[in-house]
């Protein structure tokens, strides 16, 4: 249901929106991908909450109102569960908290997914063949050689453990999302990571130049010698001529039920006991952002079991979007108050000649 909703055209346009209405960009104090990551965040959930698309409209008129007075990022996320909740309540026609917690609990942690985001060069051998850990292919040896070598210069560009071989899966969106945009994130660590990088956003953007930069000021910075600084580049450049095979427009995903994983389980029973009498939307936080939303995976994925999901990135200007199709009368009196206007400047511009002589 997710993927129908990343084609419904009021979706597309709402996301163009966020990214390029002045309104929104002058509001916000953060990246434009943080206020996207959140609408998507809302939208999976409203997917594995309802499986069906007829209060999409109702959610985005609501979200749209919350960017709009909130700035906020975690404001806007307590905005959406109340408008999640209330849509629950009203339109599904809940009858109180137990009923709720129940429902909620079925559709979200019995039944609902971990997501994790790769690059998607992987993408058709994850098709065909599954999720295998053990077919990425990086340059680990080579950051290896790179983390030792820093030690002595005290900087520490990447946390990863290059030793452990699992991925971390999650039930939530946007950090999916977020991790998307800097995928691998040991590579996005490495470029953006020193506090003193110029470029926050280089490899986001993929900007190849800024990156580079941003490389060479930490050799410049730290005093770093020729030979660790020439793997350093080097490192650099192989890592992003193998994902340069990628299409950097495009956000990848696998969506996996929840019930693959070897995951704790909420105690539904004392869950009541202590949120029955919150509000409906405090409930609906604590189900969904309990501390089960992550979940390390260390074993192969049949293809099967994998749902794979693509988003467009490439947000374009909303003055390239057709908001709405005319219908044929619309177009029909369109087409008269033109040929009106053509008339009225064929009448001017005759009066003008006459004028003239």
């Amino acid at each position: 249901m997710f993927k129908e909703l990343l084609e419904r055209d009021d979706v597309k346009y709402f996301i163009n929106s966020l990214y390029n209405d002045d309104y929104f960009i002058n509001r916000r104090n953060y990246n434009a991908y943080d206020n996207i990551g959140l609408f998507y965040d809302a939208l999976y959930k409203y997917s594995v909450l309802f499986n069906n698309s007829m209060y999409v409209d109702i959610l985005i008129k609501e979200i749209k109102s919350l960017f709009k007075k909130l700035t906020d990022l975690d404001d806007i996320n307590v905005g959406i569960n109340k408008v999640l909740s209330k849509i629950l309540v009203l339109k599904l026609g809940i009858k109180n908290k137990n009923d709720f917690i129940d429902y909620v609990y079925d559709k979200y942690i019995t039944n609902g997914y971990f997501i994790h985001s790769y690059s998607n060069i992987y993408r058709n051998n994850i098709i065909n063949n599954g999720f295998n850990i053990d077919e990425y292919v990086n340059l680990y040896n080579d950051f290896i050689n790179i983390k030792n070598s820093l030690v002595r210069y005290k900087v520490d560009l990447i946390e990863k453990d290059f030793n452990d071989k699992s991925i971390i899966f999650t039930d939530n969106m946007k950090s999916a999302f977020d991790y998307s945009l800097k995928s691998p994130g040991y590579f996005y660590e490495y470029i953006c990571g020193d506090k003193n990088s110029k470029y926050k956003d280089s490899y986001i953007e993929k900007d190849y130049n800024k990156c580079l930069a941003n490389i060479k000021k930490i050799i410049f910075n730290y005093s770093i010698d020729n030979n660790t600084g020439k793997l350093m580049i080097d490192t650099f450049n192989k890592e992003w001529e193998l994902l340069n095979n990628s299409n950097n427009n495009i956000s990848s995903f696998i969506f996996v039920k929840r019930n693959f994983f070897d995951t704790k389980k909420i105690d539904i029973d004392r869950f009541k006991e202590k949120y029955i009498n919150e509000e409906y939307d405090v409930i609906l936080d604590r189900l969904i952002n309990n501390n089960y939303s992550n979940v390390k995976c260390n074993k192969n994925i049949p293809s099967k079991d994998i749902i794979c999901v693509d988003i467009v990135n490439n947000f374009i200007s909303l003055d390239k979007i057709e908001d709405v199709e005319l219908d044929s009368d619309e177009n029909g009196m369109i087409s008269l108050l033109i040929l009106i206007g053509v008339i009225f400047i064929c009448i001017g511009s005759i009066i003008t000649m006459f004028l003239l002589l």
